[in-house]
């Protein structure tokens, strides 16, 4: 059984409300790679990885491109900056300027994107070496899952879950409306700083979250930090 922190305190998480999480975790196996290499203004060395993300609702293919720097410093204390996107369905990676990380605070990001996310050290003061990494992550144009479909429509359309009882459906399209990409882009990070860093640096939970950050974060009720996949 599984609770989770809500605006009203603890609440349970339904059976159908983790595996929905479940299908949400929508980075394809095996698909992250090292895309390039260079060498920004000031000769430090950056690192692009590609990856795919399938989206559960409509089960399209789209291209994430992440980009992450290591000579970012704060409080002296250097820590590897990182940018993820999602982008729509064969959209050519190769395209993507280099330069088109989003400043922090800066929300509406690169201009093609659908999903990005910033990670940047916490502020907690417990936070020594800059080894613990928060995410920034926002939606821009994934739209809510298909309300249109009715109840009926739904369970015949997705078996697997015919046993939904409508308290549940309405859960899932109140909660779940970004489908999946803030969990592939966390996913992405995670494995990436498991690659560059050796989980030197880690993403773990900010200190005021969101309900939908809550939720997110459910799956790994009791980690320090999100798992790259070598411990998911």
């Amino acid at each position: 059984m599984l609770f989770v922190h809500g605006p009203l305190g603890l609440r349970m998480v339904s059976p159908f409300e983790q595996s929905w999480q479940l299908l949400k975790m929508a980075m394809v196996d095996g698909s992250l790679d090292m895309h390039s290499t260079w060498q920004d203004d000031e000769g430090f060395d950056n690192v692009r990885y590609t990856a795919e993300f399938q989206n559960p609702e409509t089960g399209k293919i789209h291209p994430m491109v992440a980009d992450i720097n290591h000579a970012q410093t704060s409080n002296r204390m250097p820590y590897p900056a990182m940018n993820v996107k999602i982008l729509p369905p064969n959209y050519d990676v190769n395209s993507v300027p280099i330069d088109s990380a989003t400043e922090v605070g800066e929300l509406d990001g690169y201009e093609h994107s659908i999903a990005e996310a910033d990670f940047e050290p916490s502020r907690s003061d417990d936070n020594h070496f800059n080894r613990n990494l928060v995410g920034k992550p926002r939606v821009k144009g994934a739209g809510p899952i298909q309300r249109l479909q009715g109840f009926g429509d739904w369970k015949r359309d997705n078996p697997q879950h015919s046993d939904i009882s409508l308290a549940d459906y309405l859960l899932m399209l109140a909660n779940y409306k970004h489908q999946g990409h803030g969990t592939a882009m966390y996913n992405m990070a995670a494995d990436i700083l498991d690659r560059e860093t050796r989980n030197s640096h880690v993403i773990v939970r900010d200190d005021t979250q969101s309900d939908h950050a809550e939720r997110m974060w459910a799956k790994h009720e009791g980690k320090e930090s999100w798992p790259s996949e070598r411990f998911r």
